[in-house]
């Protein structure tokens, strides 16, 4: 834990610099388990390189694509053959 008056809380955490990878191993822990019925990556954050990274609240570096995962879990197993792909970025086109 990290003490801050940046945060109304007074306290964060330190990050994990490699954003992406914790998003990816999430995805991946949720559909080995059988937990993951459905997921999808949409645009969140402007990119940045390990090169010129981003920082959070307390001046942490991150780098990223700039992509969230947006999952649907489910209360029963889901085989991975069966877990559903969502395709945000062609949803939204259609939608214009």
């Amino acid at each position: 834990m990290r003490y801050t008056t940046q945060s109304p809380t007074l306290s964060t955490h330190k990050i994990d610099p490699t954003i992406d990878e914790s998003r990816e191993y999430l995805v991946q822990d949720l559909a080995y388990t059988q937990g993951l019925a459905a997921f999808g990556y949409v645009k969140g954050v402007r990119s940045s390189t390990i090169v010129e990274p981003r920082e959070n609240l307390t001046g942490d570096p991150h780098f990223t694509d700039g992509l969230r995962a947006a999952l649907a879990v489910s209360g029963r197993p889901v085989s991975l053959e069966d877990v559903q792909v969502f395709d945000w970025e062609r949803l939204a086109e259609e939608r214009k």
